[in-house]
C-alpha cells in the first residue's frame, strides 16, 4: 500500500515539477520580452518584479515535492555510505521525522498567510491581480511535499522496525 501511494506521489511530484519548469520559461520569456521593450521602445512590460516574484515562488514550491520523492536533497553521502544498514535505516527515519515536523510547521505557517492574504484583498503592486490566488497553489504544493515526507517517514519507520533490508539508495519514493 505505500509503495503505490510512493509510486502515485512521485508521478505527481514529477509532473509538478515539470510544470514548475514552465513557469521558469514564462518567466524568462517575460523578463527577455520586458528588457526589450523598455531598450526599443522605451516601454517596460507592467509588473515585471510581481512576475518574477510570485513565479519564482511557485516554481521553487513545484520542486520541492520532486526533491523529496527523488531523494535529491543534499546529503552528505562520505558518511551515510560508510554506516551500516541498521544505523543507515535510523538516519533515514530521523532525518525523514525531522523533515515532516518542519515541513507541517512551514506549511502551517504558508496556510496562515494564505488566508491574510484571503482576508485583507491584498494584489499585486503594478498588475492589481489578487495575490491570494497564488499563495493557495503554494500552500497546496506545500501540503503534497508534507505528505510525501511524511510517506518518507513511515517508509523509514517500517525499514527501521523489520524490513530494513529493503533501504532506498537514495530515495524512498
Amino acid at each position: 500500500m505505500i509503495q503505490k501511494s510512493n509510486d502515485f506521489m512521485r508521478q505527481v511530484s514529477e509532473w509538478l515539477a515539470l510544470s514548475g519548469g514552465v513557469v521558469l520559461v514564462g518567466m524568462a520569456l517575460y523578463t527577455v520580452v520586458d528588457v526589450l521593450g523598455r531598450k526599443f521602445l522605451g516601454q517596460p512590460l507592467p509588473g515585471g518584479v510581481d512576475v518574477v516574484s510570485y513565479g519564482l515562488g511557485l516554481a521553487i514550491a513545484s520542486a520541492l515535492p520532486y526533491c523529496s520523492a527523488a531523494g535529491q536533497h543534499i546529503s552528505v553521502s562520505m558518511f551515510t555510505d560508510m554506516l551500516p544498514r541498521r544505523a543507515l535505516a535510523l538516519s533515514y527515519f530521523l532525518t525523514s521525522t525531522v523533515s515532516a515536523v518542519f515541513v507541517g510547521l512551514l506549511t502551517y505557517r504558508i496556510i496562515l498567510h494564505t488566508i491574510s492574504r484571503y482576508e485583507s484583498g491584498n494584489v499585486m503592486w503594478m498588475l492589481g491581480f489578487k495575490v491570494w490566488p497564488v499563495w493557495s497553489v503554494i500552500c497546496a504544493l506545500l501540503v503534497l511535499k508534507f505528505v510525501i515526507v511524511v510517506l518518507l517517514a513511515t517508509t523509514a519507520l517500517t525499514n527501521l522496525v523489520g524490513r530494513w533490508q529493503h533501504l532506498p539508495q537514495r530515495s524512498s519514493i
